[in-house]
């Protein structure tokens, strides 16, 4: 942590101190990056930060994230991505695909940072022209240690620190702003426990990740100031005496309150916002040392179906110290096992050639372990895409987290996204894809067959993910699971092909990010009914 810090503060001479928020009312604020950005959780947690401190200005920020992309992929078609939308703050994150796809392992590194450079600079000055205040991000960095990446990730942690030292430059060169993502993201993953990860595939970001970037962004704009007239950079502000905290993990769908507990150790006068949706709150408490019972009344405004999402923000003030906690609302389905099973059916769109059941599915206990089942109903089978997530098959979703991290935002090494894809040339075939996690590659066995009307598979897990961790589900309160079918077919003009992905269960937010937004498999029937909402709380605190 202690190299982290030390940066951080060489970096802070960059930041010019304000007491007012950069941003103004009626801004304009493009996020420019490649896939990182296009995933668009970053993006929509600094629109909804703004609006929770200013409810009464507007701030639009738009995505121009574009998976791929580079500095140096035709600057001017980026800024182009740009100056469209006249705005007046642009934010720009590149390093992952010069590090990943523009250079490999025992290839010289100077004509790619060279062109790095160039791009940035280019995008840079060009926007400043226009009177934009330019933000640049330091890249985020590979997680080479999770050791399944499709990725080839190989030296590429130093590659991007040294982007992260030319964006530096450039951002001096060009007198505009540097912006520590990387080293901020950094320092909250050397704090994580023991296997919790913020990136899933060693590349692209959870959601706990892309939290910590929109703070470090919304804390450097300042968004807690008030509205002003300047366009500074601001020094973070020090933490509140008082902590907020979830007693439950899991709330009832018809629940009048969420019952938070404040923490402080010595009697404290603070000031509580809150925000869900286009409801707010404000009260001023004097609170004893110790815990505090605060039921915060959230009554008509929870999520009313599953697979919906809704995100409650609350602050606390105590003078110039601030403090901010995202609680995720998610309504999910509940599933009880009956007679060791439980079935269900994936549902496609009404003209579907196939018919609108996309497939049929089955999860039966099996000893110790999982037995998943799936029938597909698709009349063109295609393996043929690069990436294994684009291929016909089944998509599926597995949380083994223990109890107590069970149902996080985050997506860590206990949460598998495998994909059973099925080809029909030269022979058929269901090849099991541990895309994400540890070991489901050790833990599961897939089998399948063709049919007349499309596709059979199946996938036992019941092994063990590495030597000392089986699958065990007895031990286990709480699954997690998504079931998706990916069915890959040619346009009807037979030029290329187009990728549907149907899940039995639709979802505001991308479960590859949240992994919150998963059915529950309740193993020992502890969760009454159908259905309930998972609760999780992040503290934007340093």
């Amino acid at each position: 942590m202690t190299k982290y810090l030390l940066l951080l503060l060489c970096l802070l001479p960059l930041c010019a101190r304000a007491a007012t928020c950069l941003v103004h009312p009626g801004d304009r604020w493009v996020c420019l990056g490649d896939s990182i950005t296009a995933e668009d959780t970053y993006r929509r947690m600094l629109g909804r930060v703004f609006t929770h401190y200013h409810p009464d200005a507007t701030l639009t920020v738009i995505n121009s994230g574009q998976g791929g992309d580079t500095a140096s992929d035709n600057p001017q078609k980026l800024v182009d991505r740009v100056l469209k939308y006249n705005p007046q703050v642009v934010s720009v994150m590149y390093g992952m695909n010069e590090a990943i796809n523009a250079w490999h392992r025992g290839q010289p590194k100077a004509p790619v940072q060279a062109r790095y450079r160039s791009g940035l600079t280019y995008i840079a000055r060009t926007c400043k022209a226009q009177g934009i205040t330019v933000l640049l991000m330091s890249p985020t960095l590979t997680d080479p240690s999770i050791g399944w990446s499709y990725f080839t990730l190989e030296d590429t942690v130093p590659f991007l620190r040294e982007c992260a030292g030319i964006m530096r430059e450039v951002a001096q060169a060009e007198g505009v702003y540097y912006v520590p993502v990387q080293e901020e993201f950094e320092a909250l993953q050397e704090a994580q426990p023991a296997g919790v990860i913020l990136r899933s595939d060693g590349v692209h970001v959870s959601a706990t990740g892309q939290y910590r970037m929109a703070q470090t962004l919304w804390e450097r704009a300042g968004f807690a100031n008030p509205l002003g007239e300047g366009r500074a950079l601001s020094d973070p502000p020090a933490v509140a005496p008082v902590t907020v905290a979830l007693p439950a993990r899991f709330l009832a769908p018809d629940a009048a309150a969420l019952p938070l507990t404040l923490t402080t150790t010595t009697p404290a006068t603070v000031t509580l916002r809150w925000s869900l949706g286009d409801a707010h709150g404000q009260e001023t408490r004097t609170l004893p040392a110790g815990d505090t019972a605060w039921p915060l009344p959230v009554a008509t405004r929870l999520p009313a179906r599953n697979g919906q999402n809704a995100d409650l923000l609350v602050d606390v003030r105590a003078g110039d110290a601030d403090s901010l906690y995202i609680i995720d609302l998610c309504r999910t389905q509940v599933l009880h096992f009956v007679n060791d099973r439980v079935d269900g059916t994936v549902e496609g769109a009404p003209g579907r050639p196939e018919g609108a059941r996309v497939a049929t599915w089955r999860l039966q206990r099996v000893g110790h372990g999982l037995l998943f089942s799936g029938e597909v109903f698709d009349s063109e089978i295609n393996g043929s895409y690069d990436w294994p997530f684009g291929r016909d098959g089944f998509n599926l979703m597995f949380d083994f987290r223990p109890t107590q991290r069970f149902a996080d935002i985050g997506v860590d090494r206990e949460v598998h996204q495998t994909l059973l894809n099925v080809r029909e040339t030269p022979f058929f075939a269901v090849g099991l894809r541990a895309w994400s996690g540890e070991g489901m590659g050790y833990a599961g066995t897939a089998a399948g067959e063709k049919t007349a009307t499309g596709y059979t598979t199946r996938l036992l897990i019941d092994d063990k993910f590495s030597l000392p961790k089986p699958v065990d589900i007895d031990h286990r309160d709480f699954v997690g699971l998504l079931v998706a079918v990916n069915d890959l077919d040619t346009k009807p003009d037979g030029k290329g092909t187009a990728l549907t992905i149907t899940a039995n269960q639709q979802n505001d937010y991308g479960v590859n990010i949240y992994a919150n937004n998963l059915m529950i498999l309740d193993l020992k029937n502890a969760l009454p009914g159908d259905a309930v909402v998972n609760v999780h709380l992040y503290a934007a605190r340093r």
